[in-house]
């Protein structure tokens, strides 16, 4: 029963991740979200805001 709480909340989100100009953004359809651009630096993930 604890795994369907995890699956819900999975299906309620949708992101799109896409190749833009050789970086790789991230947005959100559901929730809806603004550009992120995905860094790896140092083995760690950093999400920075696209305005």
């Amino acid at each position: 029963m604890e795994f369907l709480g995890y699956i819900t909340h999975v299906v309620d989100s949708h992101f799109v991740f896409k190749d833009l100009n050789n970086a790789l953004v991230i947005y959100g359809m559901r929730p809806k979200t603004g550009l992120y651009a995905v860094d790896i630096i140092e083995k760690q993930v950093k999400i920075i805001p696209i305005v």
